[in-house]
């Protein structure tokens, strides 16, 4: 096994229960829509956690190339897996036999954690490209993740429902913008 494939299986186990947990949630609260009352905004970010754990993941795999990984790298690259993971962790609600979940009301009662969740892993991938990759403030990779930063501050202070639709299409156009770079193999 070379380094590559060692940080990627530790990197991928994270990512993989992180995108588990949501789809399993999603088929129960499908299996059991009579209890949910449902919220375009909530499965919106549902939505866009799974596409940041296909990023995680994808940019994991353009380190592909890479020989070394030095330790710093390798926990902050765990760190980031790990928080992508209690988002999707914290934006599910627990589904308890009987029991009815306004999507609506569990999305803004969680909002002030799940944003500041993103907020705290998007300092990973920023810092990351800064040390290892050999990134600089103003490449596009760099200026897209310091708007996510920004969303996500944004999301974390900000409760009004009009600004969270703002912040969820935002993110949204950043968010596939950079996988579809990452697609085309621009350095992530």
């Amino acid at each position: 096994m070379d380094n590559f494939e060692y940080v990627a299986v530790m990197v991928t186990v994270v990512l993989a229960l992180g995108f588990s947990h949501i789809l399993t949630s999603c088929g129960e609260m499908v299996a059991n829509r009579q209890r949910i009352h449902g919220y375009w905004l909530y499965v919106l970010w549902a939505f866009l956690i799974l596409l940041l754990h296909l990023q995680a993941w994808l940019v994991l795999w353009t380190r592909r190339v890479q020989e070394e990984f030095p330790v710093g790298q390798v926990v902050m690259m765990l760190a980031a897996a790990s928080l992508i993971f209690i988002a999707a962790r914290v934006l599910v609600p627990e589904l308890s036999a009987q029991q009815r979940v306004d999507l609506r009301t569990h999305f803004f009662r969680v909002r002030a954690p799940l944003f500041g969740t993103l907020t705290a892993f998007w300092f990973f991938p920023i810092i990351g490209r800064l040390l290892f990759a050999g990134g600089t403030m103003t490449d596009p990779t760099m200026l897209a993740r310091f708007a996510l930063l920004g969303l996500s501050v944004l999301g974390l202070v900000v409760s009004r429902p009009r600004v969270h639709f703002a912040i969820a299409i935002i993110f949204s156009i950043l968010l596939v913008g950079h996988l579809v770079f990452i697609s085309q193999g621009v350095d992530a």
